[in-house]
């Protein structure tokens, strides 16, 4: 690659330019060029590299302590999800569906008890993608089963849905 002419015209006015310094001159550039080649490596690699370095060694110590965290808390975290943590504090079949339910917003029409276990419910006019966060809900945090779903269509994405939820056997 062949440099512009402009660019040989500066290369050689710098070069004229140093050796029309006088050494002492020269030598002091010199040292400050090292100086600063040296300050620029150290600011530029070093010290990046050395942080990098030690916030990982804090990244893995604070990883280390959430692991042996949940190492620790790992059977309990078991018989929450095989129980049903939502009925070790107490709350009823009954409450723990009707307040899940108006916590995604829906509005049960109907629902009832079916035994100690089990409760029946009716919703009319309800949003599918709202009904299945629901029963996901129902699943995951309360450890509920959804025993018998039948939904009906009345519009594209509305309908009424009878189900069933237990607690699991």
């Amino acid at each position: 690659m062949k440099l512009p002419a402009a660019l040989y015209a500066l290369r050689d006015a710098l070069r004229a330019r140093w050796a029309a310094m006088p050494l002492r001159d020269r030598r002091a550039l010199a040292a400050l060029a090292v100086f600063f080649l040296i300050a620029g490596g150290w600011l530029g690699v070093v010290q990046p590299a050395l942080t990098f370095a030690e916030q990982g060694r804090e990244d893995m110590a604070t990883a280390a302590a959430d692991l042996a965290w949940m190492q620790a808390n790992a059977p309990a975290a078991r018989r929450a999800a095989t129980q049903g943590a939502a009925f070790d504090g107490g709350q009823s079949l009954l409450s723990a569906v009707n307040g899940s339910a108006r916590g995604i917003g829906l509005n049960l029409q109907r629902f009832e008890p079916d035994g100690d276990s089990r409760v029946r419910v009716t919703l009319e006019n309800a949003v599918f993608t709202d009904v299945m966060r629901w029963v996901v809900l129902l699943e995951t945090r309360y450890g509920l089963v959804v025993e018998h779903f039948n939904a009906d269509s009345r519009q594209p994405g509305i309908v009424n849905v009878r189900m069933t939820v237990g607690k699991p056997s």
